[in-house]
């Protein structure tokens, strides 16, 4: 997709969270937590590229998912595996949140803490090993 087809994606996505907000303020808390393994890999990266210096709208495969899908051998693997924790980890903390509105925000950490966990151990953000990480010299 690319960084401005994705760009474009997560700002719909947003929009799409905050109108659910004005009928249901918990809905915001469902909506990050549904999308919670691309927020904290996202996050994660962002926040370990900012440190060293880097230009953060450089293109780079410094993403967890890039690292594990390489480490593995396998996009499908690594798909599979966000699947799993969508379906079985993070839509029970959605429901929830949604069920019980007043615990929508400790749902919102309780569910994506062991995630930023898993992105910092999957090398989210972590320099590339080659030279201009992977791309080839001009």
């Amino acid at each position: 997709m690319g960084d401005v087809g994705s760009g474009y994606l997560g700002y719909v996505l947003v929009v799409l969270a905050l109108g659910a907000t004005r009928e249901n303020p918990a809905a915001l808390a469902v909506w990050v937590i549904l999308g919670g393994v691309f927020f904290c890999d996202a996050f994660v990266t962002l926040v370990r590229r900012l440190a060293r210096g880097e230009r953060v709208y450089q293109a780079h495969r410094s993403h967890a998912y890039q690292w594990l899908a390489r480490s593995w051998r396998s996009h499908r693997s690594v798909t599979l595996a966000v699947v799993a924790v969508n379906l079985f980890w993070l839509l029970p903390c959605a429901w929830f949140a949604a069920v019980h509105p007043s615990r929508a925000a400790w749902t919102v950490l309780i569910a994506l803490v062991p995630l930023v966990l898993v992105v910092l151990l999957a090398a989210a953000g972590r320099r590339a090993e080659s030279n201009h990480e992977g791309h080839k010299s001009r």
